[in-house]
């Protein structure tokens, strides 16, 4: 969408988008691997930014409270990119004015929190309900979590109207290890 956007008014962006986007898919169809870094996910989460920040402009900020203890945590790879979509999508697609994501991490009671949350549009009681399993993205990385960390893994998604949303992920630090890395 970006992209086509722009070919026709400002190619030179347009080709530094297409390039961003080609750097994206490359890093993405090379990596193999199931687990990386928080680290290495949020670098992913960086290209993926900057191809929507040529879209929205200035309206787009991204705030980064990273607790540095938690950047050699491994996670699934990919977990975070379908978050950071739905922000875009359902938080700012449609509003009008600035908007800022924010991106969190801590360790807490043998957990790492990834907190991925918007000051977008906002999610009703009764969205949030079918968002966990009705839409894919968020029906995806629920799943992933359950399935490589049983009960210990989890996504919750909360927010309200008008004030934004915000999906949490737990992933058992017992769990995420340099070994899993290589499995």
């Amino acid at each position: 969408t970006s992209v086509s956007s722009l070919i026709r008014s400002k190619p030179e962006t347009a080709r530094a988008v297409i390039q961003k986007l080609s750097g994206l898919l490359r890093k993405l169809m090379q990596s193999q691997e199931q687990f990386v870094t928080l680290r290495e996910e949020l670098s992913a989460i960086d290209e993926y930014l900057d191809i929507e920040v040529v879209r929205f402009g200035s309206r787009l900020m991204v705030k980064k409270a990273m607790a540095p203890d938690t950047l050699d945590v491994v996670v699934p790879s990919l977990l975070l990119q379908p978050l950071v979509e739905n922000c875009i999508k359902h938080g700012f697609a449609r509003k009008v004015g600035p908007g800022t994501i924010t991106i969190r991490s801590r360790r807490e009671r043998g957990l790492a929190i990834i907190e991925v949350e918007d000051d977008g549009l906002g999610i009703s009681d009764e969205r949030l309900l079918q968002a966990l399993s009705s839409g894919i993205g968020l029906t995806n990385v629920n799943e992933r979590l359950r399935v490589l960390y049983g009960a210990g893994g989890r996504l919750a998604l909360t927010g309200s109207p008008g004030k934004g949303a915000c999906a949490r992920v737990e992933i058992p630090l017992d769990l995420a290890t340099e070994e899993r890395i290589t499995a």
